[in-house]
């Protein structure tokens, strides 16, 4: 009976640690947007679309200029950043 328990015990614990082995599919992007000289430009919206799916992923800016988009599925992406009074920046595409 205790043997049984083990058994019950360690497979309850290597069905509780597949999560820790598992893998992401999945890429994020991180910059900071700032302008001709090199100043931070904060609350900038950030869209990161991918070309194959439309699907779009948005991220503001911070007051460093600083931004990440997380959580991207593998794809063909534009990134393109706009604020106000700023010329409107859109990159080539990247996988």
């Amino acid at each position: 009976m205790g043997s049984n328990r083990l058994v019950w015990l360690a497979l309850l614990a290597s069905t509780l640690n597949v999560g820790l082995w598992a893998q992401s599919f999945t890429g994020s992007v991180n910059g900071q947007v700032s302008d001709a000289t090199g100043s931070a430009v904060g609350d900038a919206n950030v869209l990161v679309t991918d070309r194959d799916r439309g699907t779009a992923f948005r991220a503001l800016s911070d007051g460093s200029g600083r931004f990440v988009v997380t959580a991207l599925p593998p794809g063909n992406y534009v990134l393109t950043v706009e604020s106000p009074g700023f010329k409107k920046f859109a990159s080539e595409g990247f996988a």
